[in-house]
């Protein structure tokens, strides 16, 4: 039987973009990559409960404000 290959829904962009995130009791920064229309990997140094509900800042190159995510779920 040959192997089953997964295929993604949705496309995910080749990108990296640092962030601030925070939820009820913690703040946090880290690296946003691989966004897609359903979601991102964020990459940071602080271990986050799954199911916890977020609001991202994604720092953009050369763009004065952060683009604000008022809610995500982390997975």
């Amino acid at each position: 039987m040959a192997p089953r290959r997964y295929v993604r829904t949705y496309y995910r962009f080749p990108l990296e973009y640092p962030v601030i995130f925070g939820g009820a009791p913690f703040v946090g920064e880290g690296v946003l990559t691989n966004p897609s229309l359903k979601g991102c990997s964020v990459t940071c140094d602080r271990e986050v409960l799954c199911g916890s509900d977020v609001r991202v800042s994604v720092l953009l190159d050369h763009q004065p404000p952060a683009l604000p995510i008022d809610l995500g779920t982390i997975k």
